[in-house]
């Protein structure tokens, strides 16, 4: 049986520490796909690579924003379990 008392501080880290990790990996993705959609687009002869520049960036977003709610999660689930100890 599960059990918010059976958390410790050491789990709740990781869990904040991978949605940090998949921001910065998101961030920098997102980077490189605007940069090659500017690229691209001055270029005018890779219609394709350019399509698949702004599918790169949209699923870099999303994955931006989920890392974001883990983050968010994490720091919630400690503020709760703080409260529950004290």
């Amino acid at each position: 049986m599960f059990s918010p008392l059976s958390l410790s501080r050491a789990t709740l880290a990781p869990a904040r520490q991978t949605g940090l990790n998949g921001i910065h990996k998101a961030g920098d993705a997102m980077y490189r796909a605007a940069a090659n959609i500017v690229d691209t687009s001055f270029a005018d002869d890779d219609a394709g690579g350019l399509a698949n520049d702004f599918v790169s960036l949209r699923s870099h977003l999303l994955l931006f924003q989920a890392s974001g709610k883990v983050v968010k999660t994490s720091t919630t689930a400690t503020g709760q379990l703080i409260d529950l100890l004290v």
